[in-house]
């Protein structure tokens, strides 16, 4: 797993995207989350696996607010990758990883889209249009973005792209009292549920459901690595990336 090759998300100075298998972005993988992870409450869908890269302070308030945008992607066939890695969870699906060269879609829509249009490792999908077929104008919901991803050739996506900010919480000895879910081969820890008497609620870390956890102690890697750093360790600073505007 090579992080040598960096490269800089085609709407820089927003995120930085390490390269890291390109050709895997669009297979799937058919693993489980471990059930023996902390907090980890059910299985998601998996994706290949990338680190995120979290954007400057100062290029995430010129975030605000939240963008939304429109891209629309074609390709030759179903086959053919969109030259985009994504993981599906629970809220929704986000890019993992992502293609910088080539004759692939998202390559071709970045070079001709205005830098606030083009895809970003990060940005989330909220829905998906399969151009040309009306009844599916709109898609939304994790599995019917994905399905439509995986089986048509030209898509109208809407992506949003997520305000990202790093929080501190001190365990005091304890679990943080959240439950969170993942992709195996994904690239962050979804918070499904946070206790009423955990250590987020009584410390008022600005942490909330539906929140993903991308970076820890700033690590960031597989779901592993991040359960691994929030297990070992006290006083965690955890990189979350957030789609709601309040």
């Amino acid at each position: 797993k090579n992080l040598q090759d960096w490269r800089r998300c085609p709407a820089a100075p927003l995120i930085a995207v390490p390269l890291r298998n390109a050709a895997r972005a669009m297979f799937f993988c058919g693993c489980c989350a471990d059930d023996n992870a902390e907090g980890v409450t059910e299985k998601l869908e998996a994706r290949p696996s990338l680190a995120y890269v979290e954007p400057k302070a100062s290029d995430v308030k010129k975030q605000e607010p939240l963008s939304t945008y429109v891209a629309e992607l074609e390709r030759r066939s179903a086959s053919e990758p969109w030259g985009f890695g994504y993981e599906v969870h629970a809220s929704g699906v986000n890019i993992i990883s992502m293609e910088q060269d080539g004759d692939k879609p998202v390559v071709r829509h970045n070079q001709g889209a205005p830098p606030d249009q083009r895809i970003c490792v990060g940005d989330a999908i909220i829905s998906a249009d399969v151009v040309g077929r009306a009844e599916t104008a709109g898609l939304e919901g994790a599995s019917s973005v994905a399905s439509a991803l995986k089986t048509s050739t030209r898509v109208r996506l809407v992506l949003k792209r997520p305000r990202v900010f790093t929080v501190t919480v001190d365990k005091q000895g304890t679990t943080l009292g959240m439950s969170l879910n993942h992709t195996p081969d994904g690239a962050s820890l979804y918070v499904k549920s946070i206790a009423a008497d955990s250590v987020i609620k009584a410390s008022g870390a600005d942490i909330r459901v539906d929140d993903r956890i991308v970076r820890v102690n700033g690590r960031e890697g597989n779901p592993q690595d991040l359960l691994g750093e929030i297990k070992s360790g006290n006083k965690l600073a955890l990189t979350i990336s957030r789609l709601s505007d309040a």
